[in-house]
């Protein structure tokens, strides 16, 4: 029986430290291919609309875009338009699209409706939230499935490789 050598402690320690500085790399791409972004509390301030009006009309001819809106190929898929979209206004006061706002979700912009809970200020700073995908996401259910197995087949390597160079001089 062949006791663990130095050189194999080498190996191992070398191996996983490796793999273990490559990992937190590979999950990150990895949820970033299968995982949708969720924006909380952006904010537009929607004030310019607001004192041009006139006998207490919102202009809703002003037009808005989001900081992530969908370009490319994410314009046509609609697996990748925006999604969850809620806007708020200053008095956090949740809209409602089609009454208060118009969204769209191909491409991420929005106008607003002249209705009272839209014109309750001057001073108003609006706040939003939605869903989006970031470059590089995954459409497809099952490529975000095989995209997850590369975290557990890197995780198996690792555990492989720890106990063939650790257990090897004991068997």
């Amino acid at each position: 029986m062949e006791k663990i050598t130095i050189g194999m402690f080498i190996i191992l320690f070398i191996g996983v430290i490796v793999v273990l500085a490559m990992f937190p790399q590979i999950s990150g791409d990895v949820h970033d291919m299968t995982t949708k972004q969720y924006v909380e509390n952006e904010s537009v301030d929607i004030s310019d609309p607001v004192s041009g009006r006139v006998n207490m009309v919102i202009n809703e001819s002003t037009e808005y875009t989001i900081t992530n809106y969908p370009e490319d190929w994410r314009t046509v898929n609609t697996a990748c338009h925006i999604t969850t979209f809620e806007l708020r206004n200053q008095t956090n006061v949740t809209m409602v699209n089609g009454t208060d706002y118009v969204f769209w979700a191909d491409n991420g912009t929005f106008v607003l409706l002249d209705t009272p809970d839209m014109n309750t200020s001057e001073d108003n700073t609006t706040y939003y939230d939605y869903t989006f995908c970031p470059e590089g996401y995954m459409t497809n259910s099952s490529s975000r499935t095989v995209a997850n197995l590369i975290l557990i087949f890197a995780a198996l390597g690792l555990v492989s490789f720890a106990i063939y160079y650790g257990v090897r001089g004991y068997i």
